[in-house]
């Protein structure tokens, strides 16, 4: 895409997708609105969709597994803020806009709350993750073996639970009507929001992380001129 003559994927399947054919992808790695261009294209030709399956798995047979690099925890000395603290300030902003659970699938929004980094995605030091939080706990959708006692002692002692990372989807379609749930849809994968019963309230915005990472405390300021020093040392050499 993007050379000349080459059409985006929307556009191949506006001019190839027949009469009451179906798209098919893995729901979990496209995003809500994606899948909802993808619907309407479907509907132009009176087909549907099919999201369920992972269809490469079933032709990759040397497919990598997913990583199990362990995950590490930041100090108060680098974060300048504690969970316990960032979570009262993610539930300020729920209080605000009447939500009682906020789903979170962005792994730097989730690695930023709970002050842990990993390294399962190169070149970014995130761990694989799905999160949700209430007015009084939270539930961490992990591999659990990435994570050491001490972690997971500071975990148990805040009312953040662990469970398996696939677990999400099943969890999610357990809400019921008197839940409001904050979500970002340009955020969240389309398998996700359609396990979402019909009768939850959704309040679609953008994520009380985003902007709150961007505001850095006296801490992380001190930290990054430290980086940009190093970094220039770097460059000279």
């Amino acid at each position: 895409m993007g050379e000349p003559g080459t059409p985006t994927i929307e556009e191949y399947l506006e001019r190839e997708l027949p009469e009451g054919g179906a798209i098919g992808f893995d729901g979990r790695v496209v995003s809500v609105n994606q899948g909802r261009i993808y619907e309407e294209i479907a509907a132009k030709r009176k087909g549907g969709i099919r999201y369920q399956e992972d269809l490469a798995d079933t032709v990759w047979k040397d497919r990598p597994e997913l990583s199990r690099e362990p995950a590490f925890a930041l100090g108060i000395e680098y974060t300048g803020e504690d969970t316990a603290a960032k979570l009262e300030r993610i539930r300020r902003e729920m209080e605000a806009c009447t939500a009682s659970c906020h789903v979170l699938t962005t792994l730097d929004d989730i690695c930023w709350t709970l002050n842990i980094r990993g390294n399962d995605v190169e070149y970014f030091p995130l761990v694989l993750s799905y999160a949700m939080i209430t007015m009084d706990g939270m539930k961490l959708y992990i591999d659990e073996n990435k994570l050491d006692d001490r972690i997971k002692a500071d975990f148990a002692g805040q009312n953040i639970t662990l469970h398996p990372y696939e677990d999400i989807y099943r969890d999610i379609s357990m809400l019921t009507e008197s839940d409001r749930l904050l979500l970002d849809e340009g955020n969240v994968n389309y398998a996700l929001y359609q396990n979402i019963p019909q009768g939850v309230k959704k309040i679609n915005q953008r994520n009380p992380e985003i902007l709150f990472k961007a505001v850095k405390n006296p801490t992380e300021l001190a930290n990054i001129r430290k980086a940009q020093i190093k970094d220039s040392i770097a460059h000279v050499r």
